[in-house]
């Protein structure tokens, strides 16, 4: 009977989170940030960055514009992710 080598297969790496700024002019500068997961070299999914994973809206300095008729509009908590060309 032949017994089954395992295959010589580098070890797997960890996910990994960066945080990039998505722009397509200016060195990367001015584009939304965005969380971006890898895992063993490769991208696996890019997220918006959430500014409230690790502050409260008070020590962000969050806005909020009120109008005459009381109604109101707060800031948003996370940054746009914009599709990328291929």
């Amino acid at each position: 009977m032949i017994e089954k080598q395992e295959a010589n297969l580098p070890p797997e790496e960890p996910a990994k989170t960066f945080i990039k700024g998505l722009a397509l002019h200016a060195f990367g500068q001015g584009g939304g940030a965005a969380n971006i997961d890898t895992k063993d070299g490769r991208i696996v999914r890019i997220r918006p960055l959430h500014y409230d994973e690790k502050y409260t809206p008070e020590e962000i300095g969050q806005w909020r514009v009120e109008d005459f008729t009381e109604s109101s509009w707060v800031g948003l908590q996370k940054t746009s992710v914009l599709p990328q060309p291929d």
